[in-house]
This record gives C-alpha cells, sequence and structure tokens, in this order.
C-alpha cells in the first residue's frame, strides 16, 4: 500500500499486481475493510484475480475508485456487531454491472447508475465482470443532514439518462485525474457540489421519496417562523442543502418559501388572538411574537388570507 498527502488530501493506493499471487485474495480483504469497513471477499480464481484501488479523502467524504475482477463482497452481521461504523456507500458504476443485495432489496445496478446502502445493514456485492466504480464513503450524518432519516432511499437505483449524470459522472472521476492541492474550503465546496448533483438526481428520478425531506423543512420552518430573521439561507444552511434545491421542492407543491413562512405566521397569530383579549394581548404584540416586524404588513396580509382583521376574529368575550 501507497499512502501520499496532498495537502489535506489522503491519497491510498492498493493493488494486488503488486503482490504474490498466494497471498493476493487476503491483501484484498484486508485493503476493502481497511478503506470501507470489515467485509468478506470471495473469487473464483486466485490466478486469475486482480484489484486495485485508489482512495482519496474529500472534507468528510473518503471517495474511491474500484478495479477488479469478479468477485462476491459481504457484510455480515458478525461484522457490523465487531466493528460499527455509521457509514453509508454510494457506488456509481463505470464498467460493468453489480448485484446488490440489500435489506430484502435486489437490484442490479449498471453502468451509469448509482445507489445508496447503509454499512449498518447486511449487504451482499455480486460483481460477475470485470468492473470499475467509485465509490463514496458518507457519514451518515452528513447524509442524514442532506436527504434526512428515510431508509427509503437505500437499494434504489438513480442517474439512469438523467441531464445531470454525466456531469456527476466527470466530477467523481476528475478528483482522481488531477494533481492540484486543495485547500480545506476547497474541499468542502467540491463536497457541497457533489451533493447538490446526487440531490437534484434524486429528487427528480424518485420524487415521492423525497416527501421526508420536504416535511423536515417545513417542520423546521414551523418551529422557528416566530424568529423574524428566518429566511431561506437560514434553512438551505441548517440543512446543508441549496436554496435553489429549496425553492425547487415548494415548487412542487404550488408555493414558495416566503408564501409557507408567511401562512406559518399568521396561522400562529391567528391562534393567538382567538384565545386572547387586547387587554391581555395587544395586536401589535401579537404580530411581533409570531415574526412580524412591521405592523400594517401585518394586517394586510392577515385580512387578505382571512377576511377578517387581526381584531375582528378575538371572541366577543373572553
Amino acid at each position: 500500500m501507497k499512502t501520499i498527502c496532498l495537502d489535506n488530501i489522503k491519497t491510498s493506493y492498493f493493488d494486488t499486481r503488486d503482490i504474490v499471487l498466494k497471498q493476493r485474495n487476503d491483501y484484498w480483504q484486508d485493503a476493502i475493510s481497511q478503506v470501507f469497513v470489515p467485509l468478506d471477499s470471495q473469487t473464483e480464481s486466485s490466478e486469475s484475480f486482480w484489484g486495485r484501488l485508489e482512495s482519496r479523502t474529500c472534507s468528510d467524504l473518503t471517495i474511491v475508485r474500484v478495479q477488479g475482477a469478479s468477485q462476491h463482497v459481504k457484510r455480515c452481521r458478525q461484522k457490523i456487531r465487531k466493528t460499527p461504523k455509521d457509514l453509508v456507500l454510494m457506488s456509481f458504476m463505470l464498467k460493468g454491472k453489480m448485484g446488490l443485495d440489500y435489506y430484502q432489496k435486489q437490484i442490479t445496478l449498471k453502468e451509469k447508475q448509482f445507489v445508496f446502502y447503509d454499512t449498518d445493514q447486511e449487504y451482499n456485492l455480486n460483481l460477475d465482470t470485470t468492473f470499475d466504480q467509485i465509490v463514496v464513503a458518507i457519514p451518515k450524518a452528513r447524509f442524514e443532514a442532506n436527504f434526512g432519516t428515510s431508509k427509503d432511499l437505500y437499494g434504489y437505483s438513480f442517474g439512469e439518462n438523467h441531464p445531470l449524470q454525466q456531469f456527476y459522472e466527470h466530477c467523481l472521476q476528475d478528483i482522481f485525474t488531477t494533481n492540484q492541492l486543495f485547500t480545506e474550503p476547497q474541499q468542502c465546496m467540491i463536497e457541497e457540489h457533489l451533493f447538490h448533483l446526487m440531490t437534484h438526481m434524486v429528487a427528480d428520478q424518485y420524487p415521492v421519496k423525497t416527501s421526508y425531506l420536504f416535511n423536515d423543512i417545513k417542520q423546521y420552518m414551523t418551529a422557528n417562523h416566530i424568529d423574524p430573521q428566518l429566511n431561506i439561507h437560514e434553512v438551505a444552511q441548517a440543512f446543508r442543502i441549496s436554496t435553489r434545491y429549496i425553492s425547487k421542492l415548494f415548487q412542487k407543491e404550488d408555493m414558495t418559501f416566503g408564501q409557507f413562512l408567511l401562512a406559518e405566521r399568521l396561522r400562529h397569530a391567528k391562534q393567538l388572538l382567538q384565545i386572547t383579549s387586547k387587554e391581555m394581548y395587544a395586536v401589535k404584540q401579537v404580530a411581533y411574537d409570531t415574526g412580524f416586524n412591521d405592523l400594517s404588513y401585518f394586517s394586510r396580509e392577515f385580512k387578505k388570507l382571512y377576511g377578517l382583521t387581526p381584531s375582528e376574529v378575538r371572541p366577543l368575550n373572553t
């Protein structure tokens, strides 16, 4: 194994063709277990088997190019119990195909497709032919910050025939062709770009499964709507996604970010007005306490939505 440090990027190489024949299988199993998680690897013929692995770190991600002859890789329950590691793997097939058995799902990953699977679950990878793929190891907390906590995305293929697929593939491959020294901020920028491409392809090709992220965003806005400074940039930063992607999620519901936030504030204001009197709680204070800075704007939008002024929704006897 060779390890080279390029500024903050650590690069590792494993190649079985540099190893004597009888040690190749053990060497390969150790290599993939070190880079990813402990795994069992089986090959049909030790004489014809070969494998090459190049790994580079980029911010929170470990990006690995894996090439080799046919093999079977297994992540079993015993390995998970002994060596837990909170990682989600994303496999992108450049050449060949891969069978994935994961959590009662069985798919065949073809060229130009990618799939997510959780290392906390058992899985089998069946590579029947010579293959070339790029695997991104993502900390689960980072994955869930972008896609939410739903498990529905695991074991489902993405990318085929998507307009962004080619850009995503080139971005992944370019990581292994450049010798540039990347600073930490630059690595973070590359990581965000990869996630943006991933997120858009997932949202476009499996929109039903992105509803959990949209629900999480709306819940966050509902919980924080009383903050008059709440805006789309803050929410995007909280979920580590782009403002454009948030806008796209709202567009699918025929609304905008601002419309939803305004409706949440007005809904809360109406509730407060209905259970208080003007002596207890002035209209101006209700407006300020539900995220409004401008009383005139609050009154105008309130009447537009409910057909009554804020004072008119109050009960006659409180």
